[in-house]
């Protein structure tokens, strides 16, 4: 500090009154609007020919859309080239260059957590969600028939998944691939970590039981929000 200088006291309020005043006098960069994209969800009708699809995706995209988001798997059977599941239509393979040549975007659809294949249920019954009752989604679905929810919790779920997605995207032409039901099921929930799914339950027993085994001696009551092993 030279001589004769002193040192004014700066208040919070100043400061930020100071930055406020130095952030305003930055050169202003005005953001531009993003164009807007707008969709139509499809639930592909078989019957139509290709020239059927080909007048809808004119009038789609005359309509100002800029793409579809069609359903071509529903948990079952699927609407494009599958080597993994039950084939109901090869759909996917003759819309996308008919939605290519009106400037479509085309995006799959897919339910992810419902299954009902008969083979995954008969050699996986254990990859289903299980609720309060201790009732699996794949003899005693919530509400509806084929409310069939697999139990994210499972690995091997994730990577039946994580393998129908990869099928999917890798399509050439498919812009994106879209998830839909990627939730649980059910509204009769167990209490705790251990929420809606069996594998998840039976980590969270393991935890509390090792926790429970590990307090001091004399007091064998879990750790708070535990759930007490049988």
């Amino acid at each position: 500090m030279l001589s004769g200088e002193r040192i004014v006291p700066v208040t919070r309020r100043t400061f930020l009154e100071t930055l406020g005043l130095a952030g305003m006098a930055l050169p202003w960069r005005q953001s531009r609007p993003r164009p807007l994209r707008n969709y139509v969800w499809l639930r592909p009708d078989l019957r139509k020919t290709t020239d059927d699809l080909k007048r809808d995706f004119a009038l789609i995209r005359g309509s100002g859309l800029t793409g579809i988001v069609a359903e071509i798997y529903s948990g079952n059977t699927t609407l494009y080239g599958s080597t993994r599941f039950p084939v109901k239509a090869e759909w996917l393979e003759t819309a996308l260059p008919l939605a290519k040549a009106e400037g479509l975007e085309v995006h799959a659809w897919m339910w992810t957590m419902i299954c009902t294949q008969e083979r995954v249920i008969r050699d996986h019954p254990d990859w289903y969600n299980v609720n309060a009752k201790g009732e699996s989604a794949h003899d005693k679905p919530a509400y509806v028939d084929y409310y069939k929810f697999l139990d994210p919790a499972r690995p091997e779920v994730r990577e039946f998944i994580r393998d129908t997605v990869s099928e999917i995207a890798s399509i050439s032409g498919v812009t994106s691939v879209h998830l839909d039901y990627v939730r649980h099921p059910d509204a009769i929930l167990p209490s705790g970590p251990g929420r809606n799914t069996a594998s998840s339950r039976t980590r969270c027993m393991r935890r509390t039981t090792t926790a429970t085994r590990t307090t001091a001696a004399g007091d064998s009551r879990p750790p708070t929000g535990s759930i007490p092993s049988s």
